[in-house]
C-alpha cells in the first residue's frame, strides 16, 4: 500500500466516524424537538386550559368600553363592542369561565379517548436535560475528531451550529 492510499484512507475513516458522530447528533435533536412537541399530560393540560380561560376574560375585560355607559346612550352593547370583536370566546369566558372550562375539558376527554396524553412536565424535562446532555458529549467527542484529524494534518469543518462548550472545550 502507497503512502498516498494510507493517507486517502485515513481521510476516508476519519470522515466516515466524523459522519457517523454527525449522523448521531442529528438523531438526538431530532429527538428532543419530537419530545419538546409532544402533547402534554391531563394535569398540565387541563391548568393550560385554565390559564388560557383567564387570559380569555382579562382580554375581554380590558376591552369593554365601559366609559361609554357613564354617558346617556340607548344601547349597551356598545360597551361590549370592541370587545366580543376581539375576542368573541372571551365573552364565554368572562361571563361564565367555570362553565367554558368544563365544556373544553369535556371535549379534551373526548379527545384522550382516541389519543392517549403526552408527558408530565417533569418527564419532559428530564428527558430533554437527558438529551442536551448526550449530544454535548458527542459534540466533544465531534471536536476531538476534527482536532486529531487537524494533528495529523486532516483538515475537517467544523458544523456552524455546534455547540461553542464542546467547541473551545468548557464543558459548564
Amino acid at each position: 500500500m502507497s503512502i498516498f492510499s494510507k493517507i486517502g484512507k485515513a481521510v476516508g475513516d476519519a470522515r466516515e466516524e466524523l459522519e457517523g458522530v454527525r449522523q448521531k447528533i442529528t438523531d438526538r435533536k431530532t429527538e428532543r424537538a419530537t419530545i419538546s412537541k409532544t402533547p402534554m399530560d391531563k394535569a398540565a393540560t387541563i391548568g393550560q386550559i385554565g390559564e388560557l380561560v383567564a387570559a380569555s376574560a382579562a382580554a375581554f375585560d380590558r376591552d369593554i368600553a365601559i366609559g361609554y355607559l357613564a354617558r346617556p346612550c340607548h344601547d349597551l352593547s356598545i360597551a361590549f363592542e370592541l370587545a366580543v370583536r376581539n375576542s368573541p370566546l372571551g365573552y364565554d369566558a368572562w361571563l361564565k369561565p367555570d362553565d367554558l372550562r368544563e365544556r373544553i375539558t369535556q371535549k379534551m376527554h373526548q379527545f384522550w379517548e382516541q389519543n392517549p396524553p403526552g408527558l408530565s412536565s417533569s418527564e419532559r424535562r428530564q428527558r430533554i436535560a437527558a438529551l442536551d446532555a448526550e449530544i454535548l458529549e458527542l459534540e466533544i467527542k465531534e471536536e476531538q475528531i476534527i482536532t486529531a484529524a487537524a494533528e495529523h494534518g486532516i483538515d475537517l469543518e467544523r458544523r456552524g451550529d455546534a455547540d461553542p462548550r464542546a467547541v473551545i472545550g468548557t464543558p459548564e
